[in-house]
């Protein structure tokens, strides 16, 4: 969710699914005060030269997912997301809409409609694979803020990763999964050609065990989660999460870059990602949980370790937080893959931050956060707290802070009179604690 900086009633929270758009509120969130502005086209352009796209330069999906936004600060709203075929081809791409300052999140649409209420519905190209159409965008997410040496003029950046494909004996396994910024300076209109931001370190390894090129020894592109900001200066500050280490133990990585991308720090280490979460196997599967992914008993909620980077108002402190299970388990060992499964001894995952004080170049200690919560997962009720939330929470949950208050936005299963919980996207605001 977001809230918008130059009319902090003005509150966006965006999804994919019954509505793909943003859901608006012009009364600080109030009860009954949410209204809807959808993603009205579902034609994207495409290179009419690339035999893939179709006629006359675009192309219709089937679903869009993954959705992020932004408020740049001069009060415009960009909404991007996946857009992918399931049933007839695996094309996909990253695609945004742009609501205009004076709409206020009522109307979304061309980054080049500068009307309150566009008319012109089709989205703007970040990035697609119509030119690799195996390899698969995922996760975007957009920040803005100012230039820097220019704070009279605005830019917008998005960051996703991009499994790519086209390794193995059959010239289709998996060979890596870096991480990609672009951005635009032109209100959205236009957008950087891709950039790889994830780069290489010493820390990072076997980033050739799938390419087969020594020179991508200590790449690190295997990588999920990114997610970014921009500081008050227009610094950029990228962080994620990067399974390229010896053991199951993953890491989080930083990047900055103070000049609007042109040149970038080189990777820094923020912390462990302790993802020792039970995995659910044949012969030792999570109720609930889908196979061959890491969940946590008794309701089989997927796990991740996504982590999460903000700056305070001034630029000079960072902090990035995310969940894991270094104070859960030990759980059991599967001996063929050696993965843990259950039994483990608790399945307590906590949350944990990390704070900056020199723009990323040394991090704290992580702090845990949840240390009165008990041996439990942090984020969600178990069944015998609740009952009627016996289901998912949706993969992301927004968190906003303007003029001294919070405000979050989630999905929940609350039951509301029918037979089964059904998942609903709920707000809440309240003043910060001083």
């Amino acid at each position: 969710m977001a809230v918008n900086p130059t009319d902090p009633p003005n509150v966006i929270v965006s999804q994919t699914g019954a509505v793909t758009g943003v859901h608006y509120s012009l009364q600080g969130g109030a009860s009954g005060s949410f209204g809807d502005s959808s993603v009205f086209m579902d034609l994207v352009p495409c290179d009419p030269a690339n035999p893939l796209c179709g006629p006359g330069g675009y192309w219709s999906y089937d679903l869009f997912t993954d959705p992020t936004h932004a408020f740049d600060p001069e009060g415009n709203l960009y909404f991007a997301a996946i857009g992918f075929d399931f049933l007839r081809d695996p094309l996909n791409g990253t695609y945004v809409w742009k609501g205009n300052a004076c709409g206020k999140g009522q109307a979304l649409g061309n980054p080049s409609d500068d009307r309150c209420f566009p008319i012109d519905g089709f989205a703007a190209v970040i990035h697609d694979n119509f030119a690799h159409p195996m390899d698969q965008d995922a996760t975007p997410w957009l920040s803005s803020g100012w230039l820097p040496g220019d704070p009279g003029k605005s830019q917008v950046a998005a960051v996703w990763t991009t499994s790519q494909f086209g390794c193995g004996p059959g010239g289709s396994d998996l060979c890596s999964q870096p991480g990609f910024i672009s951005r635009s300076t032109d209100g959205g209109v236009t957008w950087t050609r891709p950039m790889e931001v994830t780069g290489q370190a010493p820390f990072c390894v076997g980033g050739d065990a799938f390419t087969g090129r020594p020179t991508d020894a200590h790449a690190c592109n295997l990588d999920e989660w990114i997610h970014h900001v921009i500081a008050p200066d227009g610094s950029i500050y990228v962080v994620w999460l990067n399974y390229n280490t010896p053991t199951l133990v993953n890491q989080l990585l930083f990047r900055r870059s103070t000049d609007s991308g042109a040149t970038w720090s080189r990777v820094y280490r923020v912390a462990d990602a302790v993802s020792l979460e039970p995995w659910s196997l044949p012969g030792h599967e999570i109720p609930n949980c889908t196979m061959f992914a890491r969940c946590l008993p008794p309701n089989g909620w997927l796990v991740n370790n996504v982590p999460f980077i903000g700056v305070t108002e001034t630029g000079d402190e960072l902090a990035v937080t995310w969940a894991d299970f270094r104070n859960g388990g030990p759980c059991s060992t599967e001996p063929h893959t050696g993965l843990p499964v259950t039994p483990c001894a608790n399945y307590n995952e906590d949350v944990f931050i990390s704070t900056s004080s020199d723009r990323g170049t040394t991090w704290s200690a992580p702090k845990l956060v949840t240390a009165a919560q008990g041996l439990t997962a942090q984020w969600h009720l178990t069944c015998a707290e609740n009952p009627n939330e016996c289901g998912l929470l949706g993969d992301y949950q927004g968190l906003a802070y303007a003029n001294g208050r919070v405000s979050l936005a989630w999905a929940d299963t609350r039951g509301r009179g029918f037979n089964a919980p059904e998942q609903d996207v709920y707000f809440a605001t309240l003043a910060a604690p001083r």
